[in-house]
């Protein structure tokens, strides 16, 4: 039994202890809570710089299926910036006998390369091989060439084929002779991507985030769109 003159001391020590108590379960929860935080951040995947083959890979995915070049866009304005300078010379070519180099040399100067499989009719090309021809077929598209137009671009080239019509040499030229563009096919996607030129008073980020939420939002895209963003039919899993 308590005596009655140490009554008031026990009573005052339980309710000191019970304030005790709860003053240190709060700092345990805190605690507690904050080691979490902590452990949650340690077991978080490191984040990484996004890989640049994995953006090549996604911007030359396959979109859409119905035109010549199997899984794009129809309209090839969403595929990049196309600079002016490449487009007048796609009217050169149209309205000239122009030298192979003197396009490839232009393509060069207009676009980024990138190594990508492609067919014309019959003809397989792996990544990496007939490179000329994959720079011509992508710059034809890009620029909305014909037939016609897209051949002249293999300048003296396309001349001798045309001038021996039962020979067996360029595979792909005899091949886009025979069936069009419409038997082209990338099915990875275009090999170039055109350039942003700087200086260009035209281009700003504004107007390329502006394309790019546009992009994908139906069949009808934006010939003047700055970026390309493929947005369905691409797995990343």
């Amino acid at each position: 039994r308590v005596s009655p003159i140490l009554a008031p001391c026990a009573v005052v020590l339980q309710v000191l202890t019970a304030r005790v108590l709860k003053v240190i379960m709060a700092r345990l929860i805190i605690a507690l809570a904050l080691l979490s935080g902590s452990a949650s951040a340690l077991l978080a995947p490191v984040a990484r710089a996004p890989s640049p083959v994995v953006r090549s890979a996604l911007l030359n995915a396959p979109r859409k299926e119905g035109s010549w070049y199997d899984g794009l866009s129809t309209d090839p304005g969403a595929a990049g910036k196309v600079t002016q300078a490449a487009k007048d010379y796609a009217d050169t070519v149209a309205n000239n006998d122009v030298q192979m180099d003197d396009v490839i040399a232009v393509i060069d100067s207009e676009f980024e390369y990138t190594d990508v499989g492609f067919s014309v009719g019959a003809v397989e090309n792996k990544p990496g091989t007939n490179v000329k021809s994959s720079k011509i077929l992508s710059y034809a598209y890009l620029t909305k060439m014909d037939t016609e137009t897209a051949l002249k671009c293999y300048g003296e080239v396309y001349r001798e084929v045309k001038a021996d019509p039962n020979g067996d040499s360029h595979g792909n030229i005899r091949a886009l002779m025979k069936g069009g563009t419409e038997c082209v096919k990338f099915p990875f996607g275009l090999s170039l991507t055109p350039k942003l030129v700087a200086g260009d008073e035209e281009y700003d980020s504004a107007k390329g985030l502006a394309a790019s939420s546009a992009i994908g939002a139906g069949d009808d895209w934006d010939v003047d769109s700055d970026i390309w963003i493929p947005v369905d039919g691409v797995d990343l899993s």
